[in-house]
């Protein structure tokens, strides 16, 4: 009885393994081209050649399979049953199957997956070999452009109402998540200092370096710039008031969150603080110096941007 259980046990296990390759041997056939002819050649009845047959056309539907039971050629699959179970040859290949029960329908299996495997043996990749690495995809870098109106106020400069600066700016941005970052924006404000109000136009110009973090439509990030702001002062109602280009040095820190409305077009709204420590002075001849520039600004900016590459 333990003989019959193991003998079970062992075909069961056989018959899973072949089971398990039959449907890649069917996709191997329909890869590998016109499958040709083949005949099975059997006498006997557990299985019949009809049997047999039958199993290999299901598992290779590209292959033609005549069933026979004389005769034969060196080409054709041969099954002959025996008083222990069956022997299949074909191709040069043979295999004995032991099956003291006689489980036809089994046998037919059996014979038709050996068959099966010889015809069209798996491509398998050699034992130890490495796999085939995968070649990463290489960085892209970005090329981005921005642009929108802007707005900046003063507060604690000292004149009688915080000074109010409207304009509107353009960036263009250029990396992946560390990118190197140049704006140049202009700006207009009225100054009211306590002897005199003035009327101030600038055109800040930075570059530094810009942090970018998130995926998919939504992105935020942070940039720490440089700026050179080239400033035009002209008291108003004053003579002779010094007039022509000045400039000043500063810093600027920013931080934004934008939002993709397609692949190369989205919307980014930006907060950022100006430090001008190189401040610039109104003077007026016969009076002097009548007020400076703000060393802080702070403001924002709406804008579109475009994804050039």
């Amino acid at each position: 009885m333990y003989g019959s259980w193991a003998g079970r046990g062992a075909r069961s296990g056989i018959l899973l393994c072949l089971v398990l390759l039959a449907p890649a041997l069917s996709v191997q056939a329909r890869a590998a081209g016109p499958a040709g002819h083949v005949r099975v050649v059997g006498a006997g009845a557990c299985p019949a050649a009809v049997a047999v047959a039958r199993e290999l056309q299901k598992m290779l539907p590209a292959l033609d399979v005549t069933p026979s039971t004389d005769g034969g050629d060196p080409g054709d699959a041969f099954v002959v049953e025996d008083p222990s179970g069956l022997r299949v040859t074909v191709g040069g290949a043979q295999r004995a199957f032991t099956d003291a029960a006689a489980d036809c329908p089994a046998r037919a299996r059996f014979a038709a997956i050996f068959i099966a495997l010889v015809l069209y043996p798996p491509q398998l990749p050699p034992l130890g070999a490495p796999p085939s690495p995968t070649p990463a995809a290489s960085p892209r870098t970005a090329v981005e452009v921005e642009g929108g109106p802007a707005l900046q106020f003063a507060p604690g400069s000292g004149q009688s109402s915080p000074p109010v600066a409207l304009g509107g700016g353009a960036r263009l941005t250029v990396g992946r998540l560390l990118r190197l970052s140049a704006g140049v924006s202009v700006l207009s404000s009225t100054f009211h200092f306590a002897r005199a109000d003035a009327d101030a136009l600038w055109v800040p110009l930075d570059l530094g370096l810009r942090f970018l973090e998130g995926a998919g439509p939504y992105q935020a990030g942070a940039e720490a710039s440089a700026v050179l702001i080239p400033l035009r002062l002209q008291g108003r109602a004053l003579m002779s008031t010094e007039t022509g280009w000045r400039f000043a040095v500063g810093g600027r820190l920013a931080v934004f969150a934008r939002r993709w409305l397609t692949r190369s077009v989205g919307l980014v709204a930006s907060l950022d603080g100006d430090v001008w420590p190189g401040i610039v002075q109104l003077s007026v001849a016969g009076v002097g110096t009548v007020g400076n520039t703000p060393r802080l600004w702070l403001g924002g900016q709406l804008a579109a941007v475009i994804r050039l590459r």
